[in-house]
């Protein structure tokens, strides 16, 4: 069976056509975005009214945090209080009560400074 230079030329045309849909359908897929949550800037949990104590080795309760209001933000895992009130309870020394309008902390350490 002989081809001729117009069969060469469909079946070449056809690789090529069939090449460039290939690419084409590569070039304009979307890149796949993970999505984890680190994109957002609104938070995953809320919580009204609460009370967290951290307790030394002995037991006793070393800080309590108060707030009547917590938002937990999952893009840099950071949590903002609002009119939080920490006491040091610490024995041996003086209570410290701080209180502020704005509480941002980070949920790795105990501290929390209160702003304001």
């Amino acid at each position: 069976m002989r081809f001729g230079s117009n069969q060469l030329f469909v079946v070449v045309l056809l690789a090529l056509l069939a090449g460039l849909s290939f690419w084409l359908q590569r070039a304009v897929t979307p890149v796949e975005i993970v999505r984890d949550g680190k994109l957002r800037h609104d938070p995953d949990a809320m919580a009204e009214n609460f009370l967290v104590r951290q307790f030394d080795e002995k037991g006793r309760v070393k800080y309590r945090l108060t707030a009547p209001y917590m938002m937990h933000f999952p893009e840099r895992r950071f949590v903002r209080t609002e009119v939080a009130d920490l006491d040091s309870l610490s024995p041996g020394r003086c209570i410290t009560d701080a209180v502020g309008q704005e509480c941002p902390g980070h949920e790795q350490g105990p501290d929390r400074f209160p702003v304001g």
